[in-house]
């Protein structure tokens, strides 16, 4: 292989069983970040947790390798954004408000991320569910910034339209037009 054992062992990929990714980065400081980050994580569910019942419809929140990950999910009755536009609602201005005043537990950098269900949308010009979903995640991140949260901590911006969808047995769902909201592992 033209990977050390270190690098198959970070990737997940190989190397020798005496190697593992802990035993490879293995330093105090990660540990204490990680802690940090567990905890951190854990205030903030609490936080939105305790903020009201639409959360509980509209919000769901994930600890992955790359960080925390809140999605802000459209449902059938209440939807983020206008339909077939970067609009936001009432609603997504809310959450966004709630989400803006829990991310001051943080320092992390922040990446943003708009999706899009699998209904076929394209105009005349060529607008379609990309350029959608990049809109609409771009709007999060005026969102955001005017909440308070500093333009130098969002380090990404992206539309992903239908090609992650939240709920793959249902492609059109509402489920899957979302914001997702990345607070990065350092």
């Amino acid at each position: 292989s033209m990977f050390t054992e270190d690098t198959l062992a970070q990737m997940g990929t190989g190397g020798a069983r005496n190697v593992s990714v802990h035993a490879a980065k293995g330093s105090d400081s990660e540990s204490e970040n990680n802690e940090k980050i567990r905890k951190n994580f854990s205030a903030l569910k609490e936080k939105l947790e305790g903020s009201g019942g639409l959360l509980s419809k509209h919000v769901a929140i994930n600890l992955t390798p790359e960080g925390i990950v809140l999605e802000l999910i459209d449902s059938d009755d209440l939807a983020l954004f206008e339909t077939g536009s970067s609009t936001a609602t009432p609603l997504l201005k809310d959450l966004m408000e709630v989400v803006s005043t829990a991310f001051a537990a943080f320092e992390n950098e922040v990446k943003l991320v708009g999706h899009t269900d699998n209904s076929p949308f394209k105009s005349d010009n060529g607008y379609d569910n990309w350029n959608l979903s990049s809109d609409r995640a771009n709007t999060a991140r005026q969102i955001l910034v005017g909440a308070g949260i500093q333009t130098e901590r969002v380090v990404e911006v992206s539309g992903r339209a239908a090609t992650e969808p939240l709920n793959p047995e249902d492609p059109s769902a509402a489920q899957n037009r979302r914001i997702s909201i990345v607070i990065l592992t350092p």
